[in-house]
């Protein structure tokens, strides 16, 4: 699939757009706009634009110029951007405190490794674990990191963007009702609310430092819950400090984690045959009324349904 150098894709939470410049629409004139979009998903049908390179925006991308200092600039869609680039430094490190990585690389089904193993090859699915494992489990770090923007910035923004999507889809029923949770309402208010430099700090944070499959069960439609442990191991994947870990891992490592997470969870829902239809376009339900009640504090995280 190829596009011209001034055909622009928009990717973000609500829709999918591919803009061709008006010289190819021209000469396409006699096609409605829709073609376009069939050329990106079918290329046998033929193509009426030049090669050329191709632009993804997906609304949380960072600034780049050809130059070879780091970036340190922030820009994007408020809630996806990642949450040391909205605040625009790594968290202080505190005297006296270390950072812990994970134990271990995310595991996959063996089928799903196979898979991976298949149309890679074992080193390299190897070689990720043992970088992992060679590199040091705890660090004491005396000063914080200057910030930069980091390949992992653009995963964990995608895993916001994957996050909401996931927990504000509906799954179309004959007659939906809602079956909101206070989870939800906090996860949605929070996520709508937030505001890149706000005095209070990114309040984001709490679902990646207090994550595990059951919190994200009661964000998600009851229909969806399967998704929950995906959710889950990037949310705590991304809660770790991993700039302390550069030159010991490999700058794709959360890349290769996101990859990995979501074949396994493409693999068992081939598997079990549990294909799911949801709909974007409108939204998981919301109550006709708070479950928040208006003294209640909405950083509280595990309380109990209502």
């Amino acid at each position: 699939m190829s596009f011209s150098p001034s055909t622009f894709i928009d990717v973000n939470k609500k829709m999918f757009a591919i803009k061709p410049n008006r010289q190819e629409l021209k000469k396409a004139r006699s096609l409605r706009i829709e073609k376009c979009v069939e050329q990106v998903f079918k290329p046998s049908v033929g193509s009426i634009m030049k090669e050329g390179p191709k632009l993804i925006d997906w609304d949380y991308a960072a600034t780049l110029e050809m130059i070879s200092e780091p970036i340190t600039g922030r820009t994007g869609t408020p809630m996806f951007i990642a949450t040391a680039v909205s605040v625009g430094s790594f968290p202080p490190v505190v005297q006296g405190n270390d950072y812990k990585r994970m134990k271990d690389f995310p595991e996959i089904s063996e089928n799903a490794k196979n898979k991976y193993i298949r149309a890679f090859d074992k080193e390299r699915y190897d070689s990720f674990i043992e970088q992992l494992k060679k590199s040091d489990r705890i660090k004491e770090p005396t000063e914080t990191a200057p910030f930069e923007h980091l390949p992992l910035h653009d995963m964990e923004s995608l895993f916001w963007l994957l996050a909401v999507l996931l927990c504000t889809a509906s799954v179309p029923e004959p007659e939906e009702k809602s079956c909101s949770t206070t989870e939800y309402e906090r996860f949605w208010q929070i996520m709508k609310a937030h505001n890149p430099g706000d005095a209070g700090g990114d309040l984001r944070e709490l679902f990646l430092l207090k994550s595990s499959p059951e919190i994200w069960e009661k964000r998600l439609h009851l229909k969806l819950q399967s998704v929950s442990s995906m959710l889950d191991n990037m949310a705590r994947y991304f809660a770790i400090n991993w700039v302390y870990w550069r030159g010991e891992l490999s700058n794709d490592h959360a890349h290769e984690m996101m990859a990995r997470v979501f074949l396994d969870h493409i693999v068992r829902i081939d598997h079990e045959n549990a294909d799911m239809i949801i709909s974007l376009k409108k939204s998981h339900p919301m109550p006709t009324y708070s479950l928040l009640s208006h003294n209640e504090d909405i950083l509280k995280l595990h309380s109990d349904e209502d």
